[in-house]
């Protein structure tokens, strides 16, 4: 199948973006890396007017540590850019162990952490490690100031919330920490993962593989593996996936978290 017809523009500055954008909408879509939106395009899940090219903005692919110590990320950093960068390998460990089972050396080094949070498919481990490490979105709209939107707000709102420059990261508490996932096979789409970092307050836990992730606030209250299990269920009430196997979901997160915890506590001994 072939993609709709669409206008196509490369602005040279985030003004030139914010012009295109006006006030958004589903007729209109980001480019940066492509990988989800290429296929959206051809298969015509996706049926925009125009695609904006960001590509040529200059500075949106750095990977700085601001004045504050938070790890930012500009929308245009490629994944394996940042799984590979000295100061996230040293500062955020998690985000690069997570960022090792999202898709494929070669995916990695086009698709972007913004656009692949931006998109948050149910497989999206990335979505799991920003519930848990707390994170913000730089928002910029057209007559406004730039904003920071919480991860647990964004990521249900996605790309409708206005053009997205950066991913904001505060340190993480020094501790353990773990990603887990189980996948059908090596490199390919997450079923299902778990997210831990552990704090001076516990564990911070959340899950991919649902519709969207979801912190699972009851879990980290959990003392052994029996209430573990009680308080993922507590946690996962509701909670839709991208198939019907969500029974065998739920059973599967309580030994997936288990294992995280074992091994953030290992990390922290």
């Amino acid at each position: 199948m072939k993609p709709a017809p669409f206008a196509y523009e490369r602005p040279s500055d985030v003004a030139g973006v914010l012009a295109l954008l006006g006030d958004g909408g589903p007729q209109k879509a980001i480019l940066a890396g492509g990988q989800s939106l290429v296929l959206a395009l051809a298969r015509r899940a996706r049926t925009p007017e125009l695609v904006i090219d960001i590509n040529r903005i200059a500075g949106l692919d750095a990977i700085t540590v601001d004045g504050e110590g938070c790890l930012v990320i500009g929308a245009t950093a490629r994944l394996e850019e940042v799984r590979v960068h000295p100061a996230v390998r040293s500062g955020w460990p998690l985000i690069a162990e997570a960022l090792g089972l999202v898709a494929n050396p070669v995916v990695r080094r086009r698709g972007t952490l913004v656009g692949n949070l931006s998109n948050n498919g149910p497989g999206c481990e990335m979505a799991a490690v920003a519930l848990v490490l707390d994170a913000e979105f730089v928002v910029e709209r057209l007559g406004s100031d730039p904003s920071r939107v919480p991860s647990a707000i964004f990521l249900t709102l996605g790309g409708t919330v206005g053009f997205v420059t950066a991913v904001r990261f505060p340190p993480p508490s020094p501790g353990g920490f773990a990603f887990v996932e189980l996948s059908r096979r090596p490199q390919h789409v997450c079923t299902l993962g778990a997210a831990v970092q552990l704090g001076p307050a516990g564990p911070v836990i959340a899950l991919a593989g649902f519709a969207t992730a979801i912190r699972c606030t009851a879990a980290e209250h959990a003392s052994t593996p029996e209430a573990l299990r009680a308080a993922l269920a507590a946690d996962l009430a509701g909670a839709g996936s991208a198939d019907t196997l969500d029974e065998y979901r739920h059973d599967v997160a309580a030994v997936l978290v288990g294992d995280a915890l074992a091994v953030a506590r290992s990390r922290a001994a």
